[in-house]
């Protein structure tokens, strides 16, 4: 049986994206500062950070809740995409692109995800393209143009850092499709979570050792790093989640669209980093696509109204 999501259904999930969006939007600042106060290779920084968030929520989930941990088989070839592939090739670029483009530009090129993540919506889960979310769409590239191939202090966008950076979006489209899967075919959005930073872990590991990424030196700081990095990972990770069983994985990601501008003020504050006033109209342009959401998470009213039912309906 299937039924339409209630109103109130969309606005929580509007706010935990949110809430997800903003801890996310800490990530990447910590990440740099790793990378850069204890010569952290990307690659490294991304297979330890993922082995933390592994180790703390089975201790948690083994703790608070078992049954969590209990899969089928036949979820094995679902969670090997969802986290050795989609949550994997998120990670891996996402970090190569923190080292290359800066906290700040790595953060703004991963939100070309939106477009990406609508048409795959639209392709694979008979998501609704609505006129709100393509005006979202359009919002969010002219943003993202008007920052391409302007300067920040430091960091210089090359050919490389672009194409790094605009693969780590396809990877976070892709993981926002799987993960509104997930959402649907476990119980516990809990059990999507852990298997699939298991699986990521896993395939970071083989990429890291493939790649010959450095390996690095425990002490203290980075422990502590790790640990600290784990939190906002976690809350990140497992907001936006559990937004996806309320959210069309399209809106989910637009509003994750915030976060570039959150990351853009701690970036200048705590990190030195300096936008150029095209780069802040730019950042304005995908703030002002955020703002379009929620008319994207209602859909045009009547005329898509069971678009919108097969868009957000539960198994079972």
């Amino acid at each position: 049986m299937t039924h339409a999501l209630p109103a109130g259904g969309q606005l929580r999930g509007v706010l935990i994206a949110l809430a997800g969006t903003a801890a996310w939007a800490t990530t990447a600042i910590i990440m740099r500062t790793l990378m850069q106060g204890l010569n952290i290779a990307p690659l490294t920084l991304a297979v330890w950070r993922d082995v933390t968030v592994v180790l703390i929520l089975f201790l948690v989930l083994r703790a608070t809740a078992p049954h969590v941990l209990h899969i089928r088989q036949t979820d094995l070839p679902f969670l090997l995409l969802h986290g050795g592939v989609s949550l994997a090739a998120m990670n891996a670029l996402w970090a190569l692109s923190l080292g290359y483009n800066g906290a700040t530009l790595s953060t703004v090129l991963i939100y070309l995800a939106p477009g990406v993540s609508a048409l795959g919506g639209w392709a694979f889960l008979h998501e609704p393209i609505t006129r709100w979310k393509i005006a979202a769409v359009v919002l969010g590239l002219a943003g993202v143009v008007l920052i391409v191939g302007v300067s920040t202090q430091g960091f210089r966008l090359t050919p490389t850092g672009i194409v790094i950076g605009l693969t780590s979006a396809v990877g976070f489209a892709a993981f926002s499709l799987t993960g509104k899967v997930a959402a649907r075919r476990f119980q516990s959005t809990r059990t999507g979570l852990f298997y699939g930073f298991v699986f990521a872990t896993l395939a970071l590991i083989l990429l890291a050792l493939a790649m010959r990424s450095p390996a690095v030196q425990f002490d203290k700081r980075l422990v502590l790093g790790l640990l600290v990095l784990a939190v906002p990972t976690l809350l990140g990770y497992g907001l936006f989640s559990a937004a996806l069983r309320y959210l069309p994985a399209s809106v989910a990601t637009l509003i994750a669209s915030l976060e570039p501008a959150l990351t853009a003020i701690m970036a200048v504050t705590l990190l030195g980093e300096q936008l150029a006033p095209v780069q802040w109209a730019g950042s304005g342009l995908i703030v002002a696509g955020v703002m379009l959401v929620q008319r994207a998470s209602n859909g045009p009213a009547r005329d898509s109204s069971q678009a919108s039912v097969a868009a957000n309906e539960a198994p079972g």
